[in-house]
């Protein structure tokens, strides 16, 4: 694949995932203190049955109560029937920077009462590649040679590229292993290739290495072996155009309190992920 195929790959993984809202909720403190957090854990358990509305309210402001004790109790609401409730609960977890909100992520993954809607699903892979840590590249990679739905296929490459580290490289390649030995390459050239393996892995690659070598799992294979030893991921992808680049912050940019808006640069600056040793 030449690199105009990946710079449309790259495009159209940005145009069809859905990018981040908008609309900014309230902020709180930047740091609650630990008897603000604790009330607002008992305003949350004591809501189970409020009104969608409230709830609504209510989970906006969580995602400015960053703290594990309040992203366990967000975890029942994923399930919530109101949709704009559980997409306050997923936005909530997707931008708390605690590893328990990466932890319920997870676990959302796997519960067919919570992913069988294909925008939660990619709201929750997203939010799993928000996080940008090592554990949550088995849980975007687990079972994704066998998946057939396009969306939630892009969304899993997309969430990957945003997880900054080797680990990541490693995980996209054997994907390409995997894929060669069940479906083999023997006879079947292009036209086989959806079925084998998910198109958008080659442009994780890319945005992971910022090397050009296309849709080609021998060259790909091949330059790994050479130089995964003591290779470093980028903080962010190179060789992108700017209108590429700001698609890229658009997507994984999150929300800032108002005061903040005032940066001249397109994403607001937040520790690196993937700090997780």
């Amino acid at each position: 694949m030449n690199l105009r195929a990946i710079t449309c790959f790259v495009l159209l993984a940005f145009v069809t995932l859905p990018a981040p809202a908008q609309r900014r909720p309230d902020p709180a403190p930047e740091k609650p203190s630990k008897e603000a957090l604790d009330a607002f854990v008992k305003e949350i358990k004591a809501a189970t049955k409020a009104d969608p509305a409230d709830l609504r309210d209510l989970l906006e402001r969580a995602l400015w109560m960053d703290d594990p004790a309040v992203a366990r109790s967000i975890a029942r609401f994923l399930e919530h029937t109101d949709a704009v409730v559980q997409g306050n609960a997923i936005r909530a977890l997707r931008y708390q920077q605690n590893e328990k909100a990466l932890d319920v992520l997870i676990w959302a993954m796997k519960r067919k009462s919570i992913i069988k809607d294909d925008d939660a699903n990619i709201a929750i892979i997203l939010g799993v590649g928000q996080h940008g840590k090592k554990k949550g590249i088995a849980a975007l990679t687990e079972g994704i040679a066998r998946m057939r739905n396009k969306k939630i296929l892009d969304a899993r490459t997309t969430a990957l590229a945003h997880i900054r580290r080797p680990e990541a490289i490693g995980a996209a390649i054997r994907m390409i292993r995997m894929a060669g030995r069940r479906g083999g390459r023997k006879g079947g050239g292009d036209r086989n290739r959806d079925r084998r393996e998910p198109r958008g892995i080659y442009l994780t690659l890319f945005l992971l290495t910022g090397e050009r070598l296309g849709s080609d799992p021998v060259a790909w294979k091949k330059w790994w072996d050479e130089n995964r030893r003591g290779f470093e991921v980028s903080e962010s992808p190179l060789g992108l155009t700017e209108r590429q680049d700001r698609k890229w912050k658009r997507t994984w940019a999150p929300p800032v309190p108002p005061g903040a808006e005032n940066r001249k640069d397109d994403a607001p600056r937040r520790p690196r992920p993937g700090g997780d040793g």
